[in-house]
């Protein structure tokens, strides 16, 4: 049976299912079938004909918290872990004295708001160039003075799990290949 890469509402990656299961969630309204993508089946009823497509998305966003973040508290190795020593903004392989951990929101403006800077939703593995580049600036304020030299649409530090799944699949469909770095 054929395989489909479902997406998150974000167009993250979530996994990959059975047809079958493809079909009960697009009849359930769970998800939406993407535009511009081959069939992976076709399934027929007296009265229904449901074609499944590749590649299916979320109708609403799910959160999926990192395994690394459930039980464990905040450390500075541990965003390193979670991230694989890969830097969020320019995608630099890095080692345990090249890695540093950037602040997304800058520390002065959590301490402004008065909430914590350092949680696993706020922090990032970071080059240090990149974190001398960014600075006290905000990500928005820095991807839109780098955006040329930045890739906004790198993988989202989840989607290694999702990753996995699909290359213990085999073959990985040319469709597929849009939505991440396989």
């Amino acid at each position: 049976m054929s395989t489909v890469l479902v997406l998150n509402a974000d167009f993250g990656l979530l996994g990959v299912v059975s047809a079958r299961r493809a079909a009960h969630l697009l009849m359930d309204g769970r998800v939406v079938p993407e535009t511009g993508v081959e069939l992976a089946a076709v399934f027929r009823s007296s009265s229904t004909v449901i074609e499944v497509p590749q590649v299916v998305r979320r109708r609403t966003y799910i959160y999926v918290p990192h395994p690394a973040t459930r039980l464990r508290k905040w450390s500075k190795f541990g965003v390193l872990q979670r991230d694989g020593y890969v830097c969020a903004y320019c995608g630099v392989q890095l080692n345990g004295v090249t890695a540093t951990v950037d602040h997304i929101k800058p520390q002065w403006l959590s301490a402004k708001d008065g909430t914590e800077p350092d949680t696993w939703e706020n922090t990032v593995c970071s080059c240090v160039r990149c974190q001398k580049l960014k600075g006290g600036s905000t990500l928005k304020e820095f991807l839109s003075r780098y955006k040329r030299i930045y890739d906004l649409h790198a993988p989202h530090p989840t989607a290694p799990k999702a990753r996995r799944m699909i290359r213990h699949e085999g073959v990985i469909p040319a469709s597929w290949r849009v939505y991440g770095a396989f």
